[in-house]
């Protein structure tokens, strides 16, 4: 074999190698490029899985906090009635013991002048029917304020049903945005590695499509939010209180109208 013979063959066998240490690291390349996108999706799904775990997080706790809010506002509810119905019985025995001793006055101013003897009945069918009517006012003040806390307590559930529908249906809602954001980098992805125009416009009319129910989703979460936010905002019932009648015996101040 001649020198120039072995020169070429060595040339030859250079220009393989070469060729082969290229294809070797274009393999290398795309090797490592694929390793870098596939640690690359798989960051963004455990930071996007971390994300609604901190959202459905925060969410329990807004609901623990107003449930306990809820709790909260049923024991002061609870706690006002029953100091309002102790102010009132209070008030009533301290009338009717201030009555009662005007009364006894009365009776002896009245002994002291000799009037009838029937006269005597007198303070004591007044004290009979002012007692009465105290019995009577106190038993219709109960009976409203009973009536009152039960108007509120079915106002509260209402409230409460209420909230946990919009919240439901709100969550609803963000898990639909969320899958459809998800496959909006789906379409995406799959437009950069189309290859053929059939395939990259029916991709093309997917994402216009999956635009349009997003479009949607995100009008009616919006619309959502609103209502939420205008039954929230709606005034609760004024609480009425019967007013209590005061009562003149004999026209005026003197419960035996002058005697």
């Amino acid at each position: 074999m001649s020198q120039e013979e072995n020169s070429a063959l060595n040339a030859l066998a250079d220009l393989m190698g070469l060729e082969e240490e290229r294809v070797h690291q274009e393999e290398t390349s795309a090797r490592e490029a694929a390793e870098a996108e596939a640690a690359r999706v798989a960051a963004e799904e455990k930071k996007r899985a971390e994300e609604e775990a901190a959202r459905q997080a925060a969410e329990e706790e807004a609901l623990r906090l107003e449930q306990e809010e809820n709790d909260r506002l049923e024991r002061e509810e609870r706690m006002r009635l029953a100091e309002a119905e102790a102010a009132a019985k209070a008030e009533q025995e301290a009338r009717l013991k201030e009555e009662q001793m005007r009364l006894d006055a009365q009776v002896k101013i009245a002994e002291k002048k000799q009037k009838p003897k029937a006269l005597y009945a007198i303070p004591v069918v007044l004290v009979i029917a002012f007692g009465a009517f105290l019995v009577h006012n106190n038993s219709e003040q109960k009976k409203a304020d009973a009536e009152q806390a039960q108007r509120d307590a079915e106002q509260a559930q209402r409230d409460k049903e209420r909230d946990e529908q919009f919240a439901k249906l709100q969550k609803q809602l963000d898990d639909q945005l969320a899958a459809s954001a998800k496959e909006k980098e789906r379409l995406a992805q799959a437009l950069q590695a189309a290859t053929s125009e059939a395939e990259k416009a029916k991709i093309r009319a997917e994402q216009s499509k999956q635009q349009e129910q997003e479009a949607k989703l995100r009008k009616k979460r919006r619309g959502s939010s609103g209502s939420s936010s205008k039954s929230s905002d709606e005034p609760a019932p004024e609480v009425t209180k019967k007013r209590r009648k005061k009562i003149q015996l004999g026209g005026g101040e003197d419960p035996l109208g002058g005697l």
